[in-house]
């Protein structure tokens, strides 16, 4: 069985901003996200240069898949959008930590959200 995910509009656009600065990190996360969720949020894009951080998506999943455990706050995922999907982008907060070397790709259709890969995340995306 699939998790329900929210609507595409919801996650699978890229922040409408070409760069952000970290001065700028919190006016792009919409207010409506809860306080624990902001601060997992605030962390990746502090991470990632400025340029990068637009490309930055979050979505909840449902617990039941292996996984789950790893992800934060009750299963909250933080990719890098790489693609035109939600599914095979690199998750960059994992296991309590922002993960900059990351090799897990996340994956609503297979049995497990997190699937590793050969390549990391700075290696196959910057």
């Amino acid at each position: 069985m699939l998790p329900t995910l929210p609507p595409l509009s919801d996650f699978d656009a890229p922040i409408p901003a070409r760069s952000i600065s970290d001065d700028q990190i919190d006016a792009h996360i919409p207010a409506g996200v809860a306080p624990k969720d902001r601060i997992v949020i605030r962390k990746v894009m502090a991470m990632l240069q400025p340029g990068e951080r637009p490309r930055i998506v979050w979505f909840r999943v449902q617990p039941g898949r292996l996984g789950y455990d790893l992800l934060p706050n009750h299963g909250f995922v933080v990719e890098y959008k790489t693609g035109s999907s939600i599914d095979g982008n690199f998750v960059l907060y994992l296991d309590g930590r922002v993960q900059p070397d990351s090799n897990m790709i996340f994956s609503v259709y297979l049995d497990r959200y997190l699937t590793p890969v050969p390549h990391g995340f700075r290696s196959g995306c910057l």
